[in-house]
């Protein structure tokens, strides 16, 4: 299911939205992978007697990473892609927002 969704999401993002910058997101998500790594191993057990969070073995195909199950990277993936959408959305707007701001100032 991540994966059916993460290309959902990469469909939506760079034909019916635009996001012309989703091939430059990988980047960031390689920059985000030591941090993610790190925290998702010590959570499903890695260097621990017992895991934090546990997995039903049904619900994932199985293959893991340490102790991380292989989904959770390209749900990591997906989360990072909508949150750079509407960062760059939001701050866009902000801009916007900042030139009619000045174009009232300026008139008045």
């Amino acid at each position: 299911m991540t994966f059916l969704t993460l290309g959902i999401s990469l469909f939506i993002l760079y034909f019916l939205l635009g996001a012309k910058w989703i091939g430059k997101a990988w980047i960031v998500y390689l920059i985000l992978l030591p941090g993610f790594v790190l925290v998702n191993g010590i959570l499903t057990g890695t260097g621990l007697e017992s895991p934090i969070v546990n997995y039903n073995s049904e619900t994932f195909i199985g293959v893991r990473f340490l102790t991380i199950p292989i989904e959770d990277f390209f749900y990591g993936f997906e989360l990072i892609i909508w949150n750079l959408y509407f960062f760059k959305k939001l701050k866009k707007e902000e801009k916007i927002n900042d030139n009619d701001e000045n174009i009232i100032l300026k008139s008045t």
